[in-house]
């Protein structure tokens, strides 16, 4: 989250590999080296300027891989940025990286701090979008030529009842990955956010070849609102259409009612179209997606359960209840000068993330549907250590739209700015 995620995180994404969880975080050419980068990202604008700075470590040795990513800011935006809820005298800091990795052909595990991805991140993914700041966790590979099977495992942030308790919340899931030649990649699998008090791992959410529904047929969740555990069945795919585009879909199934019951569906579906051309000999990339997410996608009737983070949605960053359309258009130049432009349109409805953190004014809280238009167009020049980013955006924080609240990091319609990223 580095990156000023909400508006910069789309162009830092989109080239990455979409079976990779990890992004970019572990691709070091060198199989044997050692690397300190310091960067500072600054957003000069009147209406919200903002600083972080990131002091990160990347070390490879053979097929074992570091990587360390700690971050400091300042103020509301740079809690928002940094995806946490502490500061001191405004201060804000966090490792949001600390991970160990294993890598080799067939096998992998990684243990540690960051923030995975599931799904396909070339227009936020709505399973897990790595939008969130790192969790604690481990997750193993098993790798063949066609076939990929990954588990995971993690703790989010903790939570308190009434009484003042700690809840532990929990996240674990498996998929498999099916590659039916090269233009083609399907996936499958399941994730589950567990909470309770003194709840630790569970074996059952360990095992990848049991469905984490018969859980809950064998009696191991409750059906009230004391059930603290939420699972979900989630399949996305890619394919290449004779070689000038490529379709891409997620389809996430929350809480689908097979009785009667009187409750809604719960799922999520996002289509997408992805097309790289040269015209002028200028190499472009556009992306158009749309999203539709029913109402309780990401809520359950345990509030613990909710999928987010710190506040931040796990999936889609604008969180429950909405549907949204984005067009992305890029330039793709390997060399010092690039062009982006980006328009989101989004319908929100009532429903929104319990702000359970205290991070808001409850008095802010939207409490009716509402249509918003987001945009960003920039031009980044690149000269040796320095990424220079000038443009116009009206992007608030995702995080004070998931928790319905009205937008204090940007008022009125856009801002200016200039953005300036030091890398050493």
């Amino acid at each position: 989250m580095a990156d000023n995620y909400h508006i910069f995180f789309t162009q830092s994404i989109l080239h990455n590999n979409n079976n990779n969880p990890y992004g970019s975080i572990f691709e070091i050419e060198d199989s044997d080296s050692f690397r300190i980068n310091f960067s500072m990202h600054s957003m000069i604008s009147s209406l919200s300027p903002h600083n972080v700075f990131n002091l990160s470590f990347s070390n490879t040795y053979n097929d074992f891989s570091a990587n360390v990513l700690a971050q400091a800011s300042y103020g509301e935006s740079g809690k928002y940025e940094l995806g946490t809820t502490y500061d001191r005298n405004n201060y804000v800091a966090r490792i949001n990286n600390a991970i160990i990795g294993y890598n080799n052909e067939n096998f992998s595990i990684f243990f540690g701090r960051a923030s995975p991805i599931w799904g396909l991140n070339k227009a936020n993914s709505i399973i897990l979008s790595g939008q969130y700041s790192g969790i604690d966790h481990f997750l193993v590979m098993f790798k063949s030529n066609r076939l990929d099977l990954q588990i995971f495992h993690g703790q989010l942030n903790s939570e308190y009842d009434l009484n003042g308790t700690r809840l532990i919340r929990n996240i674990a899931g498996h998929k498999l990955s099916w590659k039916p030649n090269d233009a083609s990649l399907l996936n499958v699998g399941e994730l589950v956010i567990y909470a309770g008090e003194n709840r630790g791992i569970e074996l059952m959410y360990l095992n990848p070849f049991v469905p984490y529904f018969f859980s809950a047929l064998e009696g191991e969740q409750k059906i009230n609102h004391q059930d603290h555990t939420n699972s979900m069945i989630f399949f996305y795919g890619k394919s290449m259409i004779k070689k000038t585009f490529e379709v891409f879909f997620e389809l996430v199934v929350d809480d689908y009612q097979i009785d009667d019951t009187g409750m809604p569906h719960s799922t999520g579906m996002k289509l997408g179209l992805q097309k790289n051309f040269i015209s002028a000999k200028i190499p472009f990339e556009l992306i158009l997606s749309n999203t539709q997410l029913n109402s309780n996608m990401y809520l359950h009737r345990s509030t613990y359960t909710s999928w987010s983070h710190f506040g931040n949605s796990l999936g889609d960053i604008y969180g429950p209840d909405q549907s949204n359309t984005k067009i992305i258009f890029n330039t793709k130049f390997k060399h010092n000068y690039n062009f982006h432009f980006d328009i989101t349109s989004i319908l929100k409805g009532k429903l929104f993330f319990e702000d359970k953190l205290n991070q808001f004014n409850g008095a802010d809280t939207i409490v009716k549907s509402k249509k918003y238009l987001f945009g960003n167009l920039n031009f980044s020049i690149r000269h040796k250590s320095f990424l220079i980013r000038m443009g116009w955006h009206n992007k608030p924080f995702p995080i004070e739209i998931s928790n319905g609240q009205k937008f204090h990091s940007l008022q009125g319609n856009g801002t200016y700015y200039l953005a300036m990223n030091y890398l050493k």
